[in-house]
């Protein structure tokens, strides 16, 4: 499932986020952890470390979307997701400092 950068870095988790125009590079910084990812690329980082993604972050009708699970538990949520109501929901039982 793909949401909105902001919906998940910013409003759901806190996060900082970061974006290189010129790389298309995305970074969301929370507490102590990163991820960096590129656009329409299927490799990310996580605090420094190579991933390959299910699904690469893309841009559609100007608006960021990422891979919600990848980003939710690189930084240690639970994802939970309920087919018949559609709903994906998030459990963290501690933010990081």
């Amino acid at each position: 499932t793909m949401v909105p950068l902001r919906a998940i870095a910013e409003e759901a988790l806190g996060g900082e986020i970061g974006w290189d125009g010129l790389s298309k590079t995305i970074t969301i910084t929370l507490g102590k952890d990163q991820i960096s990812m590129i656009i329409n690329d299927p490799i990310a980082k996580v605090n420094g470390q190579d991933v390959e993604l299910d699904a690469p972050p893309t841009i559609i009708d100007g608006r960021t979307l990422v891979p919600v699970r990848f980003v939710a538990e690189s930084f240690g949520c639970e994802v939970l997701w309920d087919a018949a109501t559609r709903t994906v929901t998030l459990i963290r039982d501690v933010l990081p400092e």
